[in-house]
């Protein structure tokens, strides 16, 4: 299972993926990474140090996932203001 959740509890936003399914690992493709950085990153001088430094590094592997259930959920919710400093 891959959840993913963003959340922010200054606004109350909660929202949430989860997928369940078969997973396995992948060798290292330096092209296959390199079109997923430049998918959602544009062109390498604009990517960070961290991203650069990986692209051949067999130590890094992709992962796949075959879903067989996918749940998206906003669960946000109303912040009422009690007047109370938060913890």
């Amino acid at each position: 299972m891959l959840g993913i959740v963003d959340f922010n509890p200054t606004t109350g936003l909660v929202q949430h993926a989860g997928i369940r399914g078969w997973g396995s690992l992948l060798a290292h493709d330096r092209e296959r990474v390199s079109r997923l950085f430049f998918k959602y990153m544009g062109t390498p001088e604009h990517w960070d140090s961290r991203f650069t430094k990986v692209l051949g590094d067999p130590a890094w592997v992709l992962v796949r996932i075959s879903p067989e259930t996918v749940v998206v959920r906003d669960q946000s919710y109303e912040r009422i203001n009690t007047g109370e400093e938060e913890l």
